[in-house]
């Protein structure tokens, strides 16, 4: 049953949407095969505010008969792959099958034709230069961290999309689904989208690792760097792994990860890591890759288009490789040092006020010790 007194999504408003749940119900078929009916009365959206919204209105034909069409497209596509990309009604979702207690849902967001350069994106200006560091040309790793629904890919995509405009050379993506369109040109520079496959009965992320290897293998051999790599998500301890030996192999390595800060999420990545290359080498490969992290929250807009709707604020920890303060904290490994420097980093960044050169602010974070 749906949830009493919530308001339903108008036809009209139907280009604000979100993120879309369809719950679904699952009996036993023939020979064993689950079959699958959608439960469209408990069906609920978000249009970015943290208010939920109903979405099948049986008084209302055109959306009613707008989110059948959606299901049914879904539920072909779910008997192929659990992540997967669709098309409707000219919006592009990413879709996903989560399991619940109370049984199995079709996940879907809505996700942009194009994919902005950073400065379409409304973030501080200190985080897009320090992204665009023409340092970076010559490898390192850069995490973006946040909780799930705040932008991290796009920020990534952005990443490398405008790396790309700016400074040529070659990027691939490994995604699990490919989710904004990278492939192809960007002035000078190439980008391929790598889809990862995950192994029926396997945890998803499981491909992740073997494609990773697969698209290092092809990296062109360019004299002044601009080799990069972006990972989708770091998932398991495989992924980890091969993200900081990339990074070691002169490579710009942009990944995404799920946490709750920019000091948890390294730990949880070094940890992952430790798990296939041992606590030493994790935390001695960490140290020597990272360059910057950046942990962001995103804030929807009600009204506008897309990149217009988003703000994002961010927190970051900016590591020059011959920094020993922080790096000797990243290899001991000392977070309550690395919490400091984040925290140093930030009253520096206040102190510098807005659209600080790339110059002033590497003086600035370079060494601080809080």
């Amino acid at each position: 049953m749906s949830q009493p007194g919530l308001e339903y999504i108008k036809f009209e408003d139907r280009h604000l949407i979100r993120d879309i749940y369809i719950p679904l119900t699952e009996s036993e078929g023939g020979e064993g095969y689950q079959l699958a009916e959608a439960k469209m009365d408990e069906a609920y959206a978000f249009t970015g505010s943290p208010a939920a919204k109903l979405i099948f209105d049986g008084k209302d034909r055109q959306l009613t008969q707008w989110l059948l069409e959606l299901y049914a497209k879904s539920d072909a596509a779910l008997e192929k792959r659990e992540n997967f990309r669709l098309e409707h009604d000219g919006t592009l979702f990413r879709a996903h099958r989560a399991l619940t207690v109370a049984g199995p849902e079709i996940a879907l967001r809505a996700i942009p034709r194009e994919t902005p350069t950073l400065e379409m994106l409304h973030m501080p200006d200190s985080t897009r230069t320090l992204l665009m560091d023409p340092d970076l040309l010559y490898g390192g790793f850069v995490l973006i961290t946040a909780s799930t629904g705040q932008g991290k890919t796009t920020t990534a995509s952005a990443t490398v999309k405008s790396r790309l405009e700016k400074y040529k050379g070659y990027a691939a993506t490994v995604e699990d689904p490919p989710e904004l369109p990278l492939h192809g040109w960007h002035g000078e520079g190439r980008c391929n989208q790598v889809p990862v496959t995950t192994v029926p009965g396997q945890m998803p992320g499981s491909g992740f690792a073997e494609a990773l290897v697969g698209a290092r293998r092809y990296f062109p051999m360019i004299s002044q760097g601009g080799t990069t790599l972006m990972i989708g998500e770091i998932r398991n301890a495989e992924t980890a792994a091969e993200t900081l030996l990339a990074a070691n192999e002169g490579h710009l390595v942009i990944a995404t990860f799920h946490g709750s800060s920019i000091q948890n999420a390294l730990m949880r990545i070094a940890s992952m890591a430790a798990d296939k290359m041992g606590v030493t080498q994790a935390y001695e490969l960490l140290a020597g890759t990272l360059r910057l992290c950046v942990f962001q929250n995103l804030s929807i807009k009600a009204a506008g288009d897309w990149w217009e709707r988003g703000e994002v604020k961010t927190k970051i920890l900016s590591v020059h490789k011959d920094d020993t303060v922080i790096t000797n904290a990243l290899r001991k490994p000392e977070f309550n040092a690395v919490v400091t420097a984040i925290n140093a980093q930030a009253q520096q960044l206040a102190r510098l006020g807005d659209k600080p050169s790339l110059g002033d602010l590497k003086s600035a974070l370079r060494g601080v010790k809080g």
